[in-house]
């Protein structure tokens, strides 16, 4: 790009990035990778990510094929204003005049096993039919799909920590002793535990009824437990924040959604989904879909394990 300026339009942000704009706030580069940029700011961490028109809470989306990697962002310059534009570098700019404010926070929907059954079934096929098995979604799919194959170290031991909080959530005792080996379990910037609990929050945050309520309070009570979230990174702790406030990212909130209510678009949802980052989603996915498995045996309905 040389010494020109190339200006990016956003297309969306939520109403936390918009109150930002407004007020002209100063960001300063936390971290840059090739599709997102992460500025710190009044105490919180936001992000630009070059997702068209992806929602997630604290986040603004662009659309670029262009790497943030390379138009020479430097970590921990501030990212200035300069004519109402945001200026993350001498290469780039982000305008935001046309930028839509979109919710991220989903509806609540009353429990309807029916329809769950329905949303895990079209799960189930889908994944025999991607053959999808990432991170914490073979996990899943040994347990509820009968397979055998054989997970690898770390998988093997985020599940079993994973399976320790869900039995300790559904059992009511224990959960902030289980919650502390599972969080920051895993590698990367959102480990494989923290997806896996983002999943459970989400999907329970979006179910009406008794039993929903009360594993989603004892999940809840101990990620928040003091000190727990201090064992996992700071993405990661800012996503679990955002989940315990019942805000989460569009494709979270249409992979709840189409579990819950719209089995049709499970495949496309999943497909979404598992588009962010490495096993993110797949993490993700399985801990929306086996804590809804045992809400359904929980109800005795035709939950039976396969």
């Amino acid at each position: 790009m040389g010494d020109v300026m190339a200006t990016l339009r956003a297309e969306a942000c939520d109403s936390r990035f918009e109150a930002a704009i407004r007020a002209r706030m100063t960001l300063r580069v936390l971290q840059v990778f090739d599709h997102a940029v992460n500025l710190e700011g009044g105490g919180q961490l936001w992000t630009v990510v070059a997702r068209p028109r992806f929602a997630a809470p604290f986040t603004a989306s662009i659309a670029t094929r262009r790497s943030f990697a390379d138009a020479r962002i430097r970590l921990g310059s501030v990212a200035g204003w300069r004519e109402g534009r945001l200026a993350l570098s001498s290469d780039v700019r982000i305008d935001f005049s046309s930028c839509r404010t979109v919710s991220t926070a989903g509806e609540e929907m009353a429990w309807d096993v029916a329809a769950v059954r329905r949303g895990l079934a079209a799960l189930d096929e889908a994944l025999a039919a991607s053959g999808e098995a990432r991170g914490c979604l073979l996990g899943y799919r040994r347990r509820w799909l009968g397979e055998t194959r054989t997970l690898d170290a770390v998988s093997a031991f985020v599940w079993r920590r994973a399976d320790d909080l869900m039995r300790a959530a559904l059992a009511g005792e224990g959960v902030e002793v289980a919650a502390r080996g599972l969080v920051g379990a895993g590698q990367g910037l959102t480990p494989a535990g923290d997806d896996f609990i983002a999943g459970v929050l989400c999907v329970l945050g979006g179910v009406g009824g008794s039993d929903a309520r009360r594993v989603w309070r004892a999940v809840a009570d101990g990620v928040g437990a003091p000190g727990v979230l201090d064992a996992t990174t700071r993405v990661s702790r800012h996503m679990l924040a955002c989940e315990l406030a019942g805000q989460a990212a569009s494709t979270h909130l249409r992979f709840r959604r189409a579990l819950l209510r719209d089995a049709h678009d499970v495949g496309p949802a999943l497909t979404e989904l598992l588009s962010v980052g490495h096993t993110s989603g797949a993490d993700f996915a399985a801990g929306a879909a086996d804590v809804l498995r045992r809400l359904v045996l929980l109800t005795g309905v035709s939950g039976r394990r396969r």
